[in-house]
């Protein structure tokens, strides 16, 4: 017998080693105590009188990726001590193995920490490719039964909420933004459990927080000390969200806008006037073209309503809509039809499309290989939508006109080109926002409203704050009037924000890791479970 060398493996210290046997799915060790006397784990008398022997089977970790199993002789002595209630006591390794435990101390805390990672399913897997065989279940008893970690009195913190239910339920998340990690997961978002829990913990000095109204009453009485620091992301998003608050109202403007902009880099094609004099009426059963059949239902609306009749009723004598009946018995000249303006993917390859149907391909399959080769990447049916009008002789066409429409901004985006840097934006975006306050002043006024209030957050402007909030009050934006008024009812915690170096940026992202865990968890495995993966997970 030979002692294990002790450098290499501190962990099997006074243990002795018998054999070792091998095969293709396990290594057996075969070893003992080292120690010549035990000590009774009552009374701690040391004995050396030997009761009897039996042999313990854990598993440890695996060696080379080949699961480890021991076969350790363990001997049960008598008590020395006549004054103690044990009779007999067995030998103890408490840094090696624990009693009556199937597995190692090191095999044991290697499952936690694939719990913590990975939680059961996951880390069961992975598990068997690393040679530790564990149910998923086992996993999640190792992590479950681990103790809350101990943490140093907390000085700057970060507090926010998380959805344990979205919309049903929520919990609160407690970061300790010095160490950068979360020290407390609550299950409760109530002014009751914060404040219970900043009771416990007196030495907080500086709280970053969003703006909800929860924390103004929790925070009061949990920490009265400490000082507390508005969120400067969330400062934005309200900005951002009383801006989009504003042009909702202004749609109809942001879609002429758009239409306006459009225009001018694309005029409107138009057909020319129609003639004045007044066609013949069509014989029955002719056909005409479609410009000399709404010439005779203008003449016939006109003069049926002269006869009293109806918009209704010349509307189904005519075969047209009513709204048509009503503008051509009021009108006093035909209105011009305006064409639209047909866009399509064919369209900038059209004089390629009609130089190969001269050269005599008339098939759509044909066609559409060889534009193909010109770089053409639409579809089979578009070929042919376009060789409608060229398999007809002598038909009116007007060439279709590839038209770069400029897009109707959503007040979310209208919002973006209002707030953002020139730099930032391109000509288009440029021209659209001119445009837009152009046509409405009081969006001009909120964007210098908007852009002074982020330019007080990016350059810490404490001192400048209360001159903007004057201004914001005293605009003529009742939605800019709302946002300057909540924060002036949460002024202490915003004015710091804007001088303090601390923020709740730490304990967003604590959030969205924390997110991430709980779904990959489904929710089958409790709170406690959820609480140690993120209270011991490492950044």
């Amino acid at each position: 017998m030979a002692p294990l060398p002790m450098p290499l493996l501190p962990a099997f210290a006074g243990l002795k080693l018998h054999a070792t046997t091998t095969t293709e799915s396990v290594l057996t060790i075969t070893a003992s105590l080292a120690a010549a006397t035990a000590q009774c784990p009552d009374c701690g008398a040391e004995s050396i009188r030997v009761h009897s022997t039996y042999d313990r089977h854990p598993r440890d970790l695996p060696w080379c990726g080949v699961p480890v199993r021991f076969i350790l002789h363990i001997r049960r002595f008598f008590c020395a001590a006549k004054s103690c209630s044990r009779i007999t006591f067995a030998e103890q390794h408490p840094v090696f193995l624990h009693p009556f435990a199937q597995r190692t101390i090191a095999l044991n805390t290697a499952l936690q920490k694939l719990g913590v990672a990975l939680g059961g399913e996951a880390g069961a897997r992975l598990g068997i490719n690393l040679g530790m065989h564990a149910s998923p279940a086992t996993i999640v008893r190792r992590v479950r039964a681990m103790p809350l970690p101990i943490i140093p009195a907390p000085r700057v913190i970060g507090i926010d909420d998380w959805a344990i239910r979205k919309g049903k339920r929520y919990g609160t998340i407690i970061v300790d933004l010095e160490r950068h990690c979360p020290i407390a997961i609550l299950p409760e978002y109530t002014p009751a459990a914060i404040t219970a829990w900043l009771t416990d913990h007196p030495t907080i000095k500086i709280i970053a927080r969003d703006r909800a109204s929860i924390y103004t009453e929790a925070l009061a009485k949990g920490a009265p000390q400490a000082e507390q620091v508005a969120d400067r992301w969330h400062l934005c998003q309200n900005l951002g969200t009383a801006l989009q608050s504003l042009l909702a109202k202004h749609t109809k403007t942001l879609r002429n806008v758009a239409k306006e902009l459009t225009d001018a880099k694309h005029p409107p094609t138009t057909l020319p006037e129609p003639p004045m004099e007044l066609p013949e009426p069509p014989p029955i059963g002719h056909t005409v073209g479609p410009e000399a059949l709404r010439q005779y239902q203008f003449d016939e609306a006109k003069r049926l309503r002269a006869a009293g009749w109806s918009f209704l009723q010349i509307a189904k004598e005519l075969q047209i809509n009513r709204r048509t009946a009503r503008t051509y018995a009021t009108a006093a000249s035909l209105p011009r039809r305006i064409l639209p303006q047909a866009t399509s993917s064919v369209t900038p390859y059209l004089p390629a499309l009609r130089a190969f149907w001269r050269d005599g391909y008339h098939e759509g399959t044909q066609l559409w290989q060889k534009l193909k080769t010109h770089g053409y990447q639409g579809s089979l049916s578009s070929i042919y939508r376009a060789l409608k009008t060229m398999r007809v002789p002598d038909s009116p066409h007007i060439e279709p006109i590839a038209v770069e429409r400029v897009a109707m901004r959503s007040p979310r985006q209208a919002m973006w080109l209002l707030i953002r840097a020139d730099a930032d934006l391109t000509d288009e975006e440029k021209a659209y926002r001119d445009t837009l306050f152009c046509h409405e002043p009081r969006i001009r006024e909120a964007a210098t409203l908007g852009v002074r209030f982020q330019q007080l957050i990016r350059e810490r402007q404490a001192d400048q704050f209360d001159m903007w909030l004057k201004d914001a009050e005293a605009s003529g934006i009742p939605e800019l009037r709302n946002f300057a008024r909540s924060l002036r009812g949460d002024y202490k915690p915003v004015k710091a924000a804007l001088s303090s170096i601390w923020s709740n940026g730490q304990t967003e992202g604590s959030v969205n890791r924390l997110k991430l865990i709980k779904r990959t968890m489904y929710g089958r495995a409790g709170f406690a479970l959820l609480q140690r993966r993120v209270l011991y997970a490492k950044n």
